[in-house]
């Protein structure tokens, strides 16, 4: 336990399980205070399409989905994000605190997992998400007694290219939460940057479309590539294939 004098800030609204029908859940539970487990935070993107005017309804339809993915597919015993931010800047509770989160493989312990919503990988949060996300790292710094330097990235841990952009806000975030812990005035959090032009694909010069980023690699869509080379396509629903017919321009 930190013995320095510190301030307590806001508690940001959080949207309870119970608003998204959440199915019941289980796993490793920490007795006592909570402050004598947790001891870091870390972040994540969920890489799903999440727009800027998604509704709230949309996103705690979405948090449903992460459920059932994570328990029926995975086998976890619940969400394994304890915290979920929908791009409209809205804080989602997911797993309960008093609960081991999943979402750092063998790196569990003592860690709250925050996931904010979307392709972070293409783009960067809202900023009403970043706003969210500052606020929700102070309370917790204050909540669970944590060091402000405690945040870091998914990446930090293993080979992946998640939390996306939001892992540059990360020393913003360690400095924002110092601040309001020892009293001082909250840095404004700064607007949202502009989006960078997307990655494309040049051949002989010409452009043939944008590629997609995945955990730092670059795939090149199907039909970009076969409308450029006069390819024909089709596809089969059936065994989920994409048929290729080359020839000649």
């Amino acid at each position: 336990m930190t013995t320095v004098q510190r301030t307590k800030p806001p508690k940001p609204t959080i949207i309870p399980r119970k608003s998204w029908k959440a199915r019941p859940g289980g796993g490793l539970s920490y007795l006592g205070d909570l402050s004598d487990s947790y001891y870091r935070v870390t972040c994540h993107h969920d890489a799903s399409p999440a727009p800027a005017n998604m509704t709230k309804a949309r996103a705690l339809q979405t948090v449903r989905e992460h459920q059932a993915m994570h328990m029926d597919q995975q086998g976890w015993s619940d969400i394994g994000y304890h915290f979920l931010i929908a791009p409209g800047g809205e804080i989602i509770e997911g797993r309960p605190l008093n609960t081991q989160g999943a979402h750092v493989y063998m790196e569990n312990g003592g860690n709250v997992g925050i996931c904010v919503m979307g392709e972070l990988h293409k783009h960067q949060p809202t900023a009403a998400q970043v706003t969210s996300f500052m606020a929700l790292y102070a309370w917790l710094c204050w909540e669970l007694d944590l060091d402000s330097g405690c945040l870091r990235g998914h990446r930090d841990y293993m080979a992946t290219q998640c939390p996306g952009s939001l892992y540059s806000r990360i020393p913003e975030a360690r400095v924002y939460a110092k601040r309001v812990l020892t009293g001082g005035q909250a840095l404004p959090i700064p607007p949202e940057p502009k989006q960078p032009a997307a990655p494309s694909l040049e051949i002989n010069e010409e452009r043939v479309g944008e590629l997609v980023i995945i955990d730092g690699e670059s795939h090149i869509p199907v039909r970009a590539l076969a409308d450029h080379m006069g390819w024909e396509t089709s596809w089969d629903s059936n065994t989920k294939t994409v048929h290729l017919k080359t020839g000649a321009r």
